[in-house]
């Protein structure tokens, strides 16, 4: 029986990300977030997610600008000698309270997956959701080529040996 690997795409872990702020400030400030959109329009999906609640607190008071989106990928290693790649993303979102600048956060999220699912996980209309993908590491990919060139040497030299 063959099992998928279930994954999320990099967009379903930043709305995770977004509603974590929402709910973070909800219960540590008692204030429910409003979305400053004005000067990084290209993060609106992410305010989607937030918990509108009371208006307890004037609306400028309760405004949060998310500053950045990362998406970092790494430690990119094989399991086994032969084994698939896995490598671990990373999702790091940072966000300001519009009148409270000093109060600065960010929230992340990491996980290990496959690294073939990369192109399946990234959203081309959000460019958010895209990193910069590691290297191969230089020692599996040059031991494996030698293993398999020297099986194939030796198979080819016992094939002639044993026929003698």
């Amino acid at each position: 029986m063959i099992f998928a690997q279930q994954f999320e795409t990099n967009l379903q872990l930043y709305l995770k990300l977004a509603k974590t702020i929402s709910n973070k400030l909800a219960e540590t400030h008692n204030i429910s977030a409003y979305p400053d959109s004005g000067n990084y329009p290209e993060y609106s999906i992410l305010y989607n997610s937030w918990k509108r609640g009371n208006k307890s607190d004037t609306l400028e008071n309760r405004k949060i600008r998310i500053d950045t989106a990362i998406t970092e990928y790494s430690d990119l290693y094989r399991d086994g000698l032969f084994g698939d790649y896995y490598l671990v993303r990373k999702l790091k979102l940072i966000y300001t309270p519009v009148k409270q600048p000093a109060m600065r956060d960010s929230v992340i999220i990491s996980d290990t997956l496959l690294f073939d699912n990369v192109s399946k996980i990234e959203n081309g209309a959000f460019p958010f959701t895209k990193g910069n993908l590691p290297d191969e590491p230089f020692f599996s990919s040059v031991l494996e080529p030698i293993i398999y060139v020297g099986v194939t040497i030796g198979v080819i030299y016992l094939l002639f040996i044993t026929r003698s």
